[in-house]
């Protein structure tokens, strides 16, 4: 279930990371890593998220 969530997140959610990631960066590889950092701590956090609203917000913290 938990797994689920987490790719329902990286299907929504990677294309506005990893936007954000690039305006910080202004490279697109370092962009994808810190995408990668961050959905890899969403998997590690994701107990801490306690509904789906909170999602986006959470996901734009770890940025």
């Amino acid at each position: 279930m938990q797994e689920n969530k987490i790719e329902d997140a990286v299907r929504e959610y990677t294309q506005m990371v990893l936007n954000i990631a690039y305006t910080y960066t202004k490279n697109s590889h370092d962009a994808e890593d810190i995408a990668q950092d961050v959905f890899l701590s969403l998997y590690r956090n994701m107990w801490k998220i306690g509904s789906d609203e909170y999602m986006k917000a959470w996901l734009m913290k770890q940025l």
